[in-house]
């Protein structure tokens, strides 16, 4: 049932569009993000929280890490995360609640950012196709197997 799918003129017809439309937005947030990549633009940020939590994954308890931020571009005020998931203590210590840090942003998309160190390119690439091609093509395609 998979390959008579994969075969179909419904799935190539479906996914051409789908990467037609999408394409575009991929394309509209790397526009928007490479910037930050520059390391042209930055601000002075704020730890705003470091400290580790207990999260419940695959039905065990875990210890998990988050390290969040905020920042303001242009009197607007932006919040984000430096890292989640499993971190050491001392990542955490090295990086307290209240320390000051630079923060890299986009002009265009203030809202994306990186502390510490300007985001790398590939990453950016990496990021952008994966949540704005790969991703949508993936959820779309689910159900229409099915539908089909």
């Amino acid at each position: 049932m998979l390959v008579e799918y994969l075969t179909s003129p419904f799935w190539a017809a479906i996914n051409i569009l789908i990467t037609i439309g999408f394409t575009g937005l991929t394309y509209d947030k790397y526009a928007k993000h490479w910037c930050a990549t520059t390391g042209e633009f930055s601000t002075t940020g704020t730890f705003t929280w470091s400290g580790f939590g207990t999260f419940i994954s695959n039905i065990d308890l875990q210890q998990e890490g988050l390290i969040s931020y905020s920042y303001s571009v242009e009197g607007r005020t932006y919040n984000s995360s430096l890292f989640a998931g499993v971190l050491t203590s001392g990542i955490v210590d090295r990086n307290p609640k209240g320390k000051k840090i630079t923060v890299f942003y986009s002009p265009e998309d203030p809202a994306y950012s990186r502390a510490e160190h300007p985001p790398r390119h590939l990453m950016l690439v990496a990021n952008v196709v994966s949540y704005y091609l790969i991703l949508p093509l993936t959820l779309i395609n689910i159900p229409l197997f099915f539908i089909y």
